[in-house]
């Protein structure tokens, strides 16, 4: 069991039963933080994190009772090699880039204090890895049985559910979608700890690293997976961050089911049937599962901070797994996540086939104006230059700025290549929007001006999904540039 416990306080409390004063003096509390593990495997995720107060004093205390934003928190950070060698394990104090877990559905509700006796101890939390790593938990539930699928019993289904839990920062743009997911490639060591306020006293535990496995063994063209791709039976598509939504994809005849699970942060349960005919997703589909497409070949390397990560896991008739991270999403297999996001819950599978348009109604694109207003509000325009796109920003944070940035080939490729579509009229921007439902933090509009100065206005656009990349490239300009 990885873990060293840290003494907090060395402070003797008064002795006696009542419960201690606040603020009186620093409660002889030890607040410790355990792995189950010491490697954690994406591809066959297990182990937990457990949280422990234990009373060390001859009176109890009143402790939180659970995790909570104001009482408990654990925060986290990846650990790259070079600053992880110069740092070590250090975590406190948290700065803005510090993550920490918070759950997925904010509650105001406080979790009640419990009382701890003298000597004793108590298990705040034990939240498995896979569910706050890789933002999904798994379990058997029993459902008509799928090709391709495994399970105890002729109708068990391995069903992967959302998570409810995410992780947050004070930084913009968008975090990681947890702490292992490095910028420079697929998964990086973190390292946690936990923040406790005991009776008014801010108590942190002892930091813990976490070693990450990359997904199966390099092979000699780079590539890593645990099996090759082929005769594929089952696909699982998770984009986790901005443009979040998990689904399934499994051959129905000469068609497609979709079963979606989760898109954008909640649980759902629709199906949708994508039947033979032109479609792009339709044909992209076949291709994957015939093993004619590599998706492999679909990947990107990371280069700084991304607001979404989306990883494939093709899975054959022997259940044998290959995971491939890092996915264009916004690449040509974007079609086959726009046709997931269509799935219904009413009447059974609905059913698509034929044609989809996907293409913007003004092209090309000579200028465009992008407009945040109340939290992360940002102002600014983008231009073509030659091959390069020129942001200039004319507002941040609520205060008036004149800087710029270029965006050549090559230096930030999903921003880029999300640029190049909107632009060449190959991505409709109407295809990122949501519609507002309540009270909302922000506010983002994107105005496209064509070559004749004809205008198109996009509100409600989903500016935390994949377009994040764009607005958090601009954030980067200065009047240096």
């Amino acid at each position: 069991m990885a873990g060293i416990v840290f003494l907090l306080a060395l402070l003797q409390a008064p002795a006696g039963d009542g419960l201690g004063e606040p603020g009186r003096v620093a409660p002889p509390i030890v607040v410790e933080l355990e792995l189950s593990i010491e490697e954690f495997d994406p591809s066959h995720p297990d182990g937990s994190l457990r949280g422990i107060v234990h009373n060390r004093s001859n009176r109890k205390w009143l402790v939180p009772g659970g995790l909570h934003a104001e009482t408990a928190s654990v925060h986290a950070r990846p650990v790259r090699d070079d600053e992880g060698r110069a740092r070590g394990l250090r975590l406190w104090p948290a700065t803005p880039s510090t993550l920490r877990l918070q759950r997925r559905e904010a509650s105001a509700i406080d979790p009640a204090l419990a009382a701890l006796p003298p000597g004793r101890s108590l298990v705040l939390f034990e939240l498995p890895l896979e569910e706050i790593l890789l933002g999904r938990r798994s379990g058997f539930v029993e459902a008509p049985s799928r090709p391709g699928t495994g399970g105890d019993s002729p109708g068990a289904t391995h069903a992967r559910h959302a998570s409810a839990w995410t992780w947050g920062w004070k930084r913009h743009p968008y975090p990681p979608a947890s702490p292992i997911h490095g910028d420079g490639g697929s998964w990086t060591a973190a390292v946690f700890g936990l923040e406790l306020q005991v009776e008014d006293e801010a108590l942190r535990s002892n930091t813990v690293l976490l070693q990450v496995r990359e997904d199966g063994a390099s092979s000699g063209d780079g590539r890593s997976g645990a099996v090759a791709q082929d005769a594929v039976a089952d696909m699982r598509w998770r984009t986790t961050g901005g443009g979040q939504i998990s689904f399934d994809v499994t051959r129905d005849g000469e068609g497609f089911l979709f079963h979606v699970t989760e898109k954008d942060f909640r649980e759902i349960d629709a199906t949708r049937r994508l039947l033979p005919g032109p479609d792009e997703a339709y044909r992209l589909l076949e291709a994957i599962f015939d093993g004619t497409l590599e998706v492999r070949d679909e990947t990107f390397e990371p280069r700084g901070s991304s607001g979404s990560w989306t990883t494939i896991t093709l899975i054959d008739s022997e259940g044998e797994e290959l995971v491939v991270p890092n996915v264009r999403a916004w690449g040509r297999l974007g079609v086959v996540a726009d046709f997931a996001a269509g799935a219904t819950t009413a009447g059974g599978p609905s059913e698509g086939g034929g044609p989809v348009e996907h293409h913007s109604p003004m092209a090309p694109v000579a200028l465009l104006k992008w407009r945040t207003t109340g939290g992360g509000n940002i102002a600014f325009d983008v231009t073509r230059d030659g091959e390069d796109f020129v942001f200039h920003l004319t507002e941040r944070d609520f205060g008036e700025v004149d800087a710029t940035r270029r965006l050549s080939p090559g230096s930030d490729d999903e921003a880029y290549g999300l640029l190049e579509a909107i632009f060449d009229g190959k991505l409709d921007l109407r295809t990122e929007t949501f519609e507002p439902k309540g009270a909302t933090g922000s506010w983002t509009t994107i105005t496209l001006v064509d070559l004749q100065g004809e205008e198109l206005v996009v509100p409600d656009i989903r500016a935390w999904g994949r377009l994040g990349v764009v607005s958090a490239f601009a954030a980067g300009a200065t009047a240096d540039d």
